[in-house]
């Protein structure tokens, strides 16, 4: 069997292995969002069914739907990672006007060059909405990463489907795609430049899931304070061991069990709150406040004496 024969057999194990692993996270609540194996399942259903024909005007037309789905599910779970707006109308809108003329370039006019074309104009286009929705929202490193590999993988759909349809002499005949230069290329491209993508979306869904797993063992989900453990942290890593003199003040509500007693534990609640935003606007950002305990308070006010504290 030779290298290009091999070649074929890649891409879909490989975005096979990336879908069930997505899955897994997705079954185990470490991400939020079915898209992203969804994305890479259709993916790799895609690259089955456009290289092992059965029949062309079906491999054809069912490749293409799939494709198109898979983009949409890799947007989804882009604007999803990015807490961005879905964009939900704009992008289905697409995939309705890109349905009934795929149907039209494989059932009636047969042209397996335009039938490239649109697929791969289409998927740009779907992915690229996406991409350019959440750009501005990227701020870690790995995030911006998986923008910029997304980036790519719409590049690589534009600049090769702008190459074989303008610039090559390529057969019109849908029967021929398992066998052409197009689907050689297309399997090269996404067993080296666009297998960024994948993995770039695992890495920067694990450092979202390892943070949000570090902000809720840091922080109090009643108040949105820092919580003891947090407040340390908080102060490690903005002194290091370098911490400056200054003045802790501890806070405690006297009696608070009685107004749970009389009024419940909500109206309880609702009062930590209120003290909670009264001692954070107090302290504003001359220093650090955080929830110790039930009604415990504490805060830190670095470069002040005691009676600066007490203005």
């Amino acid at each position: 069997m030779g290298a290009s024969n091999l070649m074929v057999y890649v891409p879909p194990i490989l975005f096979n292995i990336v879908a069930l692993t997505f899955l897994c996270l997705w079954r185990a609540r470490v991400i939020s969002s079915w898209h992203w194996a969804a994305g890479f399942a259709q993916t790799a259903l895609g690259f089955v069914l456009s290289t092992f024909s059965t029949h062309p005007m079906f491999d054809a037309f069912s490749s293409g739907m799939v494709f198109i789905g898979a983009a949409y599910c890799y947007g989804s779970g882009l604007l999803s990672h990015f807490d961005a707006p879905n964009c939900r109308l704009a992008r289905r809108s697409l995939i309705a006007v890109y349905t009934p003329v795929l149907a039209y370039l494989v059932f009636v006019e047969q042209s397996l060059v335009w039938q490239l074309f649109l697929t791969d104009a289409a998927f740009a286009l779907l992915l690229g909405i996406a991409v350019v929705t959440v750009t501005l929202r990227a701020s870690r490193y790995i995030d911006i990463g998986l923008v910029a590999a997304s980036m790519i993988v719409v590049f690589d759909s534009v600049l090769r489907t702008v190459f074989f349809t303008f610039f090559t002499e390529s057969s019109n005949d849908l029967g021929d795609f398992a066998n052409s230069a197009y689907n050689l290329a297309v399997h090269v491209s996404t067993i080296t430049v666009c297998m960024i993508f994948p993995f770039t979306a695992l890495g920067a869904i694990a450092s979202a899931a390892i943070d949000s797993h570090r902000s809720d063992a840091e922080n109090d989900h009643l108040t949105s304070l820092p919580n003891r453990r947090g407040f340390e942290k908080t102060i490690e890593r903005k002194f290091g061991s370098n911490t400056p003199g200054g003045v802790a003040l501890l806070f405690d509500v006297d009696h608070f069990k009685q107004v749970n007693d009389t009024y419940g534990h909500a109206i309880g609640d609702r009062a930590i709150v209120m003290l909670a935003d009264v001692l954070r606007q107090t302290v504003g950002t001359s220093g650090y406040i955080a929830r110790a305990a039930g009604e415990e308070f504490i805060a830190y006010l670095p470069m002040h004496h005691r009676a600066m504290a007490w203005r």
